[in-house]
Parts: structure tokens; sequence; C-alpha cells
């Protein structure tokens, strides 16, 4: 039987700062399967990707690989993780050439989705991968529940749209964390949040309530 191809879209960012790492989940394009995959922040924010709304001014040469596909003549598309082995999954960076050749570069899965995110590539799998995935598929990493000063760094540097698009339970949450800490500028500044939001309900305007954070 043919291994079908799956093509991946929509993707869950969760923070380990025991691990100094970051976990990203990469969910199937109209299903609920998704692969976890563990990177390393700068990787991201060499990608162009903000975490947890704070960006950190790292710069890292994923660029050039990208210019370098360029220089070639050939048109980087797709990063194609295809295999899983010994825990460890195997990514390839597909290009075609200017001859219309495909040809494919072996790469470690956390550059390669760098490269993705920063090329604003397609992002697949196959079945098969999902079916040898059973336990990465369960792993669940909530940040907030991780080292306090952690926690407490991501609340205070988050920009206005994290809070502006988390649920009306995590602002709770985050106020309530703060409290406990004796922040009160993040508990005063996370009341305002709350106030707002509250008051948008009123007016039927009421913010994301599916929020991944």
């Amino acid at each position: 039987m043919e291994d079908k191809e799956v093509q991946l879209e929509e993707t869950e960012m969760l923070a380990d700062a025991k691990a100094k790492t970051i976990v990203i989940k990469l969910y199937e394009k109209g299903g609920s399967r998704n692969l976890a995959l563990t990177t390393s922040p700068e990787l991201l924010v060499a990608a162009g990707i903000e975490i947890a709304g704070i960006k950190i001014p790292v710069i890292m040469p994923h660029d050039t690989i990208l210019e370098v596909g360029r220089a070639l003549g050939g048109v980087l598309y797709k990063v194609c993780i295809y295999d899983l082995v010994d825990g460890q999954l195997k990514a390839r960076l597909h290009m075609l050439t200017k001859e219309n050749e495909e040809r494919t570069v072996e790469m470690n899965v956390s550059t390669a989705l760098a490269v993705a995110l920063k090329g604003q590539m397609y992002l697949t799998t196959y079945e098969s991968v999902f079916e040898k995935d059973m336990d990465v598929r369960q792993r669940k990493i909530d940040w907030f529940d991780l080292d306090e000063d952690f926690v407490l760094g991501v609340l205070n540097s988050a920009g206005d749209a994290f809070y502006e698009n988390s649920s009306m339970d995590n602002l709770q949450r985050y106020l309530d964390k703060a409290v406990e800490a004796e922040d009160y500028m993040l508990a005063a500044r996370l009341r305002e949040f709350l106030k707002k939001r509250e008051k948008g309900e009123e007016h039927g305007l009421g913010g994301n309530t599916d929020n991944a954070d």
C-alpha cells in the first residue's frame, strides 16, 4: 500500500524552561493528529518566530540556506518529515532545479523546520510517521506549570497582543499567578486586560477563547 503524504499546517508552541527547549506540535491539515518536534528557541528566532509574544534579539545564518538554493537557480518549496527512527524524526528539504528536476537534502529536523518557517514552505509528513509516533503525539508540556521565574518573565515580557488573544480563564490564571508571586505591577496590568475583556463581552465583543497558551 502506498504511503500517503500528509500536509502539516496548524501549529502549537510550548516552552520547556528546564530543558531550555521549545516544543512545536505540527497538526495535519484538517485533522487532529500531530507531530511533536523539540527545537531550540534560537532556531525559532532565526525563522522570525516570536516565542509567547517575545522577540529575542538573536541573529543566525538560516537565510543563507535559502539564498544558496536561489543562487543555484532552484526553488526550495517543501520540508518533509519522512521517518521516525530510534525516537528521532528525520527531515528532507526539497528543491526544484532550474531544469525542473527534484533534489532533496537531508537536514536536522529542527534546522529544517526553521528554514521551512522562514521560507514559508509546505510542511508534510507521511501516514507511516503518524503510526510510529504514538508516544510523541501524547506529549503535553504546559509552560505555565514550569519554573515560576520563567513564567513570570514570560508574563512580564509578553506584548499586549498576547493578552488580547488570551481567554478570560487564562487571564484570570495569569492574574492569580501574579498575585501569588506578589508581582503587583503585573497584577495591575492583568486586571486592566480583564476589565477590558469584561466590557467587551458585555457588548458582544469577546476575545479569543480558544487560545493555545
